[in-house]
């Protein structure tokens, strides 16, 4: 069974568009960090359920279903906008999703600014399909 969380964050950091804007350490699984000790942009990704066995041939499963959350924060800063940084990394992130990964965007969470924090915050589900043995 193939790291799909490995997957994407590889996928993450080898988009340069991307990578201009976030430190590669910025980039976590799992851990979402407290509004309050967000001094850059962040990206946290989040699986949201076990590997779902599907697509069944000859009594046993062909393929796994992933759901996966892509969380993005972005601290407003003097010369930058964090909202037009967020909606650019929403962008890039799902064009990564569909094109390189082929996971479809399935949700998200309204758009919201933390004005205590000045952070802006953003999240996008994703939900794909991964052959067992990569077929």
């Amino acid at each position: 069974m193939e790291d799909i969380t490995m997957k994407i964050y590889e996928a993450i950091t080898g988009n340069s568009e991307i990578m201009q804007y976030v430190d590669k350490n910025n980039i976590k699984f799992f851990d979402y960090p407290n509004a309050n000790e967000i001094t850059d942009t962040v990206i946290v990704i989040d699986p949201l359920d076990t590997p779902t066995p599907s697509d069944y041939a000859d009594n046993d499963n062909m393929t796994f279903e992933y759901f996966y959350q892509i969380d993005v924060f972005v601290k407003q800063k003097p010369g930058i906008n964090g909202r037009v940084l967020s909606d650019k990394l929403v962008f890039l992130l799902q064009r990564i999703m569909w094109i390189e990964l082929g996971y479809n965007e399935t949700g998200g969470i309204n758009p919201e600014y933390i004005k205590d924090f000045n952070l802006y915050h953003q999240a996008k589900r994703f939900e794909g399909k991964e052959y067992i043995g990569g077929i």
